[in-house]
């Protein structure tokens, strides 16, 4: 059984393809038992591949860091008790290719999760306040 739609828009080119221009991977379903077929990602497999080609080329360029400490929060991963994978992964703008340096996974996952664009972030960051503001002087009334 598979789930996804006919034709896709690719997050990256915005172009509509066939859902075959995708990566997909088989996931086992709890809920009945079968194994089903689920889209790896919302963009196609030719950027997916300019984008891995991209990463090669900083890869070569910036290598990875003896010292593994995130460039966004500066956490010291270097011994950490579980030091059998990297901790970092490189982090460049998507429109750019621009290195930016090497981040932990939480940074990573929570600046692409915010736009990678610094003006949301900005708002992102002013509606966190606004938000938490209106908790807290809902705690105190």
């Amino acid at each position: 059984m598979a789930i996804y739609e006919e034709v896709i828009e690719c997050r990256t080119c915005k172009e509509v393809k066939p859902h075959t221009e995708f990566g997909k991977q088989k996931r086992w379903s709890i809920t009945n038992g079968e194994v089903t077929e689920h889209l790896n990602s919302r963009q196609c497999l030719s950027c997916d591949r300019n984008d891995a080609k991209v990463r090669r080329n900083l890869e070569k360029q910036f290598p990875y860091p003896e010292k593994e400490v995130c460039d966004a929060c500066d956490t010291d991963f270097t011994h950490h008790p579980k030091r059998k994978k990297r901790y970092l992964v490189l982090d460049h703008c998507h429109e750019t290719n621009e290195f930016r340096g090497y981040v932990c996974t939480r940074c990573n996952t929570s600046v692409g999760g915010l736009g990678d664009n610094r003006e949301e972030i900005l708002l992102d960051y002013e509606c966190f306040l606004q938000t938490r503001d209106i908790v807290e002087a809902k705690k105190k009334a």
